[in-house]
C-alpha cells in the first residue's frame, strides 16, 4: 500500500514539475512515462525517486520565479 502511494505521488509530482517547466500536456506525459520505464531496470529506486524530485524542485523554481527558463 505505501509503496503504491509512493509511486502514485511520484507520477503526479513528476507530470507537475514538467509542466510548470512548460512542457505540453503529451510530452510531460510522456516524460513521466519514461521515468515510470526506469522502474522496470536495474536502477535502484532512491535514483528514480531523486530525479522525479529534481524536475519537481526545478518546476517550482520555474513557476514561482522564472529563474531556469528566462523568457
Amino acid at each position: 500500500m505505501v509503496k503504491a502511494l509512493r509511486i502514485v505521488f511520484f507520477l503526479g509530482f513528476t507530470f507537475a514539475g514538467l509542466l510548470m517547466l512548460g512542457a505540453s500536456f503529451w510530452r510531460a506525459l510522456f516524460g513521466t512515462l519514461a521515468l515510470v520505464a526506469l522502474r522496470v531496470t536495474p536502477v535502484p529506486d532512491t535514483v528514480v525517486y531523486g530525479i522525479g524530485a529534481v524536475i519537481f524542485g526545478l518546476g517550482i523554481l520555474q513557476w514561482s520565479s522564472g529563474v531556469v527558463i528566462p523568457r
